[in-house]
């Protein structure tokens, strides 16, 4: 390369570096713990609580890590969210083939302060909860934002305090995401965080420091983990479909409960202030009429491709998460989840599966041609078990993140 192209690539790296803050805290929970869990002979599968799921970012990025979950509670207020999340993760939604033997508890709590309400009750049921994931909501006032995250973090003391009187379980990890604006306001003593995004500020109680050369590199990465529209529109589209469907029964004589199946039923109870429907100027039967779903935050109508994209926007980023989750992965037992997951388990490491198919395919335990189909048991026999091996690269991120510092002050003298 030229001396030219040289200094503008290292001006980028410049530039990025300086987009990138992290500040590690003293984390001595993460270590202690993780000094306890490495020389376990079986570790435990998560049991992770996500609050303000949106579209499922988190558990999208848990399955590409390759991290065993075996329960998932899901707080989202949204019925077209949790139409998603179930469509891509809900064995008994209908909508795929496998079983990833995960216990999605969706719809039961749709806000913060349902958790709030009773946090014993969701430690004494689906507890001890290991993880809370929670993205703070989009659009909200600095006030707002402030005020959801002493919430936030009052659940964090409440089921700390839970984890251990029910189960004694003293280790509750939790990553938030929230406003930068509101830094001050938070209780950072102790904690990690780091800015990343303009306008975001994430912040968790383990060591993220090794990940800022791939927090760097995600910026520039051609292959990224961002949802696509097509994970959301796909399973809008089709929730559209299906009720404009029920909605124009009779014309050709048939019922709406015997139109589409009853798990689009209750999106029908939301009547006239959940949905609108028109009819396109000189056609006639069901082919005439269009559907939109009313933006439950201000009551304005959107297509199927508009809500999508409402959804996409108020979801966390899947270019972050995999990356500020990658230190927990080592905390809990492993799991390939199969095409489209464990694509990329993670910026700077992959799972290489031992046992493959005869056309080159993962063996999972919800293969067809697995020998065993059963649910997962928290058994000492894990033989059913794909076995992986993970593959660390010769460079480390630490070594990376030094060279982006020094290529930093080199720019600033």
């Amino acid at each position: 390369n030229s001396p030219e192209a040289q200094y503008e690539s290292l001006t980028q790296i410049s530039q990025m570096t300086r987009s990138v803050t992290i500040v590690d805290g003293e984390c001595e929970q993460y270590l202690q713990h993780f000094e306890r869990r490495s020389n376990m002979a079986k570790k435990r599968d998560a049991i992770v609580l996500c609050i303000n799921a949106g579209v499922g970012s988190a558990i999208v990025s848990l399955k590409h890590l390759g991290m065993k979950v075996a329960k998932v509670i899901h707080v989202e207020s949204d019925r077209v969210a949790q139409h998603v999340i179930r469509s891509h993760h809900d064995y008994c939604y209908g909508e795929i083939d496998d079983d990833d033997q995960i216990e999605h508890i969706i719809g039961l709590y749709n806000t913060i302060g349902d958790i709030a309400e009773d946090p014993e009750k969701i430690v004494r049921k689906y507890g001890p909860i290991d993880m809370i994931i929670c993205n703070s909501p989009q659009g909200k006032s600095r006030e707002e934002d402030a005020s959801y995250a002493v919430d936030f973090f009052d659940i964090v003391k409440d089921i700390e305090r839970l984890n251990a009187e029910l189960h004694h379980f003293d280790n509750l990890f939790y990553l938030f995401e929230c406003s930068a604006s509101i830094k001050n306001s938070l209780p950072l003593q102790g904690l990690s965080y780091c800015f990343c995004e303009p306008t975001k500020l994430y912040v968790c109680n383990w060591p993220i420091s090794s990940q800022k050369a791939n927090l760097l590199r995600h910026k520039t990465d051609a292959e990224s983990l961002e949802l696509q529209n097509g994970h959301v529109l796909d399973s809008v589209q089709k929730l559209y479909a299906s009720l404009l469907k029920a909605l124009v029964a009779g014309f050709d004589h048939s019922k709406w409960r015997d139109t589409i199946h009853c798990k689009y039923w209750p999106f029908l109870s939301m009547g006239p202030q959940g949905y609108d429907v028109k009819l396109k100027k000189g056609e006639f039967g069901p082919e005439a009429f269009l559907l939109s779903l009313r933006n439950p935050e201000n009551s304005h109508v959107l297509s199927d491709t508009n809500y999508s994209n409402y959804l996409l926007e108020r979801s966390s980023s899947m270019k972050i998460l995999p990356i500020l989750l990658e230190p927990m992965r080592k905390l809990f037992n492993e799991k390939n989840y199969g095409s489209p997951y464990n694509v990329i388990v993670s910026p700077r490491q992959e799972i290489l599966p031992t046992a493959t198919l005869e056309h080159g395919g993962i063996m999972s335990r919800n293969s067809p041609n697995s020998k065993n189909n059963d649910v997962a048991s928290d058994t000492d026999d894990d033989s059913s078990v794909v076995k992986t091996e993970v593959k660390d690269e010769e460079t480390s991120t630490d070594d990376e993140a030094k060279l982006f510092d020094i290529v930093e002050r080199s720019f600033s003298r």
